[in-house]
């Protein structure tokens, strides 16, 4: 009879060192809940937003006042969720072809 209970104790002290380290161990990882990403919404370049045409003040609107021509050729996006809030985070990277005209005076440009 003492040694079954000798056992048993053992066993839960065993369980008990196990559920200990386990709760202890590995962070985020391993936690399908927290290691995924989270899914974007849809996002579109708009038509009427994409493309931009700067051309000289006072000028005409012919190819030879044109300033610049500027478009959104694309963009990456990665979601995230919020660490706070229960939000999303959104980042956003686009990528833009300009093109100078022949009314530009200076090879930098802004683009608002």
């Amino acid at each position: 009879m003492v040694k079954a209970r000798n056992l048993r104790g053992g066993a839960m002290a065993a369980m008990g060192a196990a559920l200990l380290l386990a709760g202890c161990g590995g962070g985020d990882r391993g936690n399908p809940l927290l290691d995924s990403k989270a899914p974007c919404p849809a996002i579109s370049i708009l038509s009427d937003g994409a493309d931009l045409t700067r051309f000289r003040s006072g000028g005409g609107r012919d190819l030879t006042a044109m300033e610049l021509n500027a478009s959104i050729s694309g963009y990456q996006a990665s979601c995230d969720f919020a660490p706070r809030g229960g939000g999303l985070d959104v980042t956003l990277k686009p990528s833009f072809l300009v093109e100078r005209g022949p009314a530009a005076q200076s090879r930098v440009a802004e683009l608002t």
